[in-house]
C-alpha cells in the first residue's frame, strides 16, 4: 500500500469516527458497540497500512478497556468516556483545521513520507557493510554500477547509529572508518538544504532518512533497514535497491522481494580484498 492510499485511509477511519461519537445518548449499550465496532475496524485497517503494532495497538489503550468494564447503567459515563476517547483518537472531524486527534498525527507522518517521492531517480539503501567496506559512498560511480541515472543514495538513521557504534569497535580500521563516514555524513546533512537533500555527483544525491516520531525499530538493524527499503518503497511506489556485501543480508532481502545490488569485488577496499588461490 502506499503512502497515498494509507493517508486515505487515515481519513475514512477519522471521518467514521463521527459514527460512535453521534451514536444515540440514551442508550448506553448502543454507544459502545458502535464505539468497539469502530475501533474494531480501525484495527484492521491500521494493520494493513504498518509492518508492526506501534500504531494500532495504542487504539486498544487509553479508555478502551474502561469503555469495556464500566457498568451499562451508568450511562452518563460511558457516553463521556466514549466521546473523549473518540476526541483523543480522531479529533473533530468536519472541524476545519483540526489536527485529527492521534490518527491525525499519523496522517501528518505519512504526509510527510509522500514527500520522498517528489524528486526523480532511483533509490538506493547502502547497508552498513557496504559503507564500511567498500569505496567511500560518495566516489563510486553509482550510476555506471545501477546503469541508471539519476541515483538517490538514501542511508536509514539505524545505518548512521550502527557507524557512530563502531567508533568503539575493537578493531581500529573500523573505528577509523565508522569515525570518516560519520564526519563525511554529517557534512552532507549540514550542508542539505531545507529538502534534505545534496548533490554531490552529478547524477548522485545523498540524504538520511529519520524514524518517524513514534517509529518502534526492528529487533535487529538488518531487519530494521529491510523495513526502512519497504517504507521508502511504499511512500515513493518506486523500486528500492540494497546495496550490500553481506550474504545473510542479500538472502533476507530477496526473500522480502526487495532487489538488491551487490557492489564489485574491485569496489572493496584493499584491506578486505581475498588473496587470489595459488594455482
Amino acid at each position: 500500500m502506499t503512502a497515498q492510499r494509507a493517508i486515505e485511509v487515515i481519513e475514512e477511519r477519522i471521518s467514521a469516527s463521527q459514527g460512535p461519537f453521534n451514536a444515540a445518548g440514551e442508550d448506553p449499550d448502543l454507544k459502545r458497540h458502535v464505539y468497539l465496532n469502530w475501533v474494531a475496524d480501525t484495527e484492521v485497517r491500521l494493520q494493513e497500512i504498518f509492518s508492526d503494532a506501534g500504531t494500532e495497538d495504542p487504539v486498544l489503550g487509553r479508555g478502551y478497556w474502561h469503555i469495556c468494564s464500566v457498568s451499562s447503567s451508568d450511562e452518563k459515563l460511558i457516553s463521556r468516556l466514549v466521546r473523549e476517547e473518540l476526541r483523543f483518537q480522531a479529533g473533530y472531524p468536519g472541524i476545519p483545521d483540526d489536527s485529527g486527534g492521534r490518527l491525525g498525527e499519523v496522517r501528518t507522518r505519512l504526509h510527510a513520507l509522500t514527500r520522498l517521492g517528489d524528486r526523480p531517480g532511483h533509490i538506493c539503501v547502502p547497508d552498513t557493510n557496504a559503507l564500511l567496506h567498500y569505496t567511500r559512498f560518495d566516489q563510486l560511480p553509482w550510476s555506471e554500477r545501477l546503469g541508471a541515472a539519476p541515483v538517490r543514495l538514501i542511508i536509514p538513521i539505524a545505518v548512521v547509529d550502527e557507524l557512530d557504534a563502531k567508533k568503539y569497535a575493537r578493531r581500529e580500521e573500523f573505528q577509523q572508518r565508522a569515525r570518516e563516514l560519520l564526519v563525511l555524513i554529517d557534512r552532507y546533512v549540514t550542508a542539505s538544504p531545507p529538502d534534505g537533500y545534496l548533490n554531490v555527483q552529478p547524477d548522485l544525491t545523498v540524504e538520511v532518512l529519520p524514524d518517524e516520531a513514534g517509529h518502534l525499530r526492528a529487533v535487529s538493524n538488518d531487519q530494521e533497514i529491510l523495513d526502512r527499503c519497504e517504507l521508502l518503497y511504499h511512500a515513493t511506489a518506486r523500486e528500492v535497491v540494497l546495496i550490500t556485501g553481506d550474504s545473510g543480508m542479500r538472502i533476507s532481502a530477496q526473500a522480502r522481494g526487495i532487489d538488491v545490488l551487490k557492489l564489485s569485488d574491485n569496489d572493496l577496499l584493499p584491506r578486505h580484498r581475498q588473496e587470489p588461490s595459488p594455482v
